[in-house]
Order: structure tokens, then C-alpha cells, then sequence
């Protein structure tokens, strides 16, 4: 076998080999869950009468109204409310 033909055969298996371990690791990312960061509020307490003391300064005390607020906030600023099952699928 000529030198030419071994250069070519060799230059193929390398070919061959670049693109298969590109592909490889092309479609191990694809099944990867993207890098998605969730902030996740916890409300404590929801009053429909505010007291008139709290040990907490008010801290955890939430109206529904207030609640309402802090959602149109956030819809306001861009973001996107989700249930827990949509968590899931994430």
C-alpha cells in the first residue's frame, strides 16, 4: 500500500473519530436539564385582619391583598409563576 493511500485512510479514522466524539458529547447535553435558577417564596402566615402587635414586626404576616401585590410585582418585573408540577418537569 502506497503512502498516499495510508495518509488518506488515516486522515478518514481521524475524521471518523472528531465527529463521533462530537456527537457523542453534542447529545449528552442535549439530555441534560438546563441550568435553571427558581426563586421559591414561602409565606408563613395569611391574615385577613392585621393585629395590632406582632413579635415578628410584621415580618411574617401576609394579607391576601399583600399577596396580590407581591404577585403583580413579580409578573411586572418578568416573572413567570409555575406549579409544582411544572417544577417536576424542569
Amino acid at each position: 500500500m502506497s503512502t498516499r493511500k495510508k495518509m488518506i485512510i488515516v486522515c478518514v479514522i481521524i475524521i471518523v473519530i472528531v465527529v463521533a466524539t462530537g456527537m457523542i458529547f453534542r447529545s449528552k447535553k442535549d439530555n441534560e436539564k438546563p441550568d435553571v435558577k427558581i426563586p421559591i417564596l414561602l409565606y408563613h402566615n395569611f391574615v385577613t385582619t392585621v393585629p395590632e402587635s406582632d413579635p415578628d414586626n410584621f415580618n411574617y404576616i401576609n394579607t391576601p391583598q399583600s399577596f396580590e401585590e407581591n404577585v403583580k410585582t413579580l409578573i411586572e418585573n418578568g416573572y413567570t409563576i409555575i406549579s409544582m408540577k411544572e417544577l417536576a418537569l424542569i
